[in-house]
């Protein structure tokens, strides 16, 4: 799981700040654009439950070089007697290069906050919930909006107060079950850019 840093670390203004340099419509505006904007989105193509597709493509050059050689000789043998013998050789050389290459699809999921207090979400659970409205205290979509990784397995409650504090296990399990090699999320600030703050995703693998 990787982390995206904003440029701006208040990318979100409150409504006071909105308000005070624009006006109430404005912010209104605001509200409703921002209510239009997806949950999360999977990059990578259609997502399956056991989806996992590879394709391998074969890349063939061929380079084709003719040479022909036309070699015309008379042979005067007498005043009255002309021999011309036309000699005529061609040269064919083909050449194929091939090249194997390999195309895999990697399914990615990107949100603005994490993971869910339960093991058992579904992609198709998230794509059922109702999107334009303001953030409730609980559920999933705020949890999809506020929680945060963790280092240490498990679950936690957040700091923030709403949401959740996951684990690399939480993160595991979420990507095996819907399909998923790799989540992005891009609610905190992080000097470096993009880190891992799971670097191994599965520490206690389940037998």
């Amino acid at each position: 799981m990787f982390q995206l840093s904003y440029p701006d670390p208040n990318p979100n203004p409150h409504p006071h700040q909105v308000k005070h340099k624009y006006d109430q419509r404005m912010f209104q505006l605001y509200s409703e654009t921002f209510h239009c904007l997806p949950l999360c989105h999977v990059l990578g193509g259609k997502v399956t439950q056991t989806l996992t597709l590879s394709l391998t493509l074969s890349l063939s050059l061929s380079l084709s070089l003719t040479l022909t050689l036309t070699l015309t000789l008379t042979l005067t043998l007498t005043p009255t007697l002309t021999l011309t013998l036309n000699l005529t050789l061609t040269l064919t050389l083909t050449l194929t290069l091939t090249l194997p290459l390999t195309l895999t699809l990697t399914k990615v999921i990107v949100m603005h906050g994490g993971l869910f207090s339960r093991d058992d979400v579904t992609l198709d659970e998230v794509r059922k919930i109702e999107r334009k409205r303001e953030p409730p205290d609980e559920g999933l979509m705020s949890e999809l909006l506020w929680s945060d990784p963790q280092p240490m397995p498990g679950r936690l409650p957040s700091k923030r107060g709403v949401g959740l504090s996951f684990g690399p296990d939480v993160t595991a399990d979420f990507l095996q079950r819907n399909g998923l090699k790799l989540l992005v999320r891009s609610h905190e600030v992080k000097d470096a850019g993009y880190p891992n703050p799971n670097p191994n995703p599965n520490p206690h693998p389940k037998p």
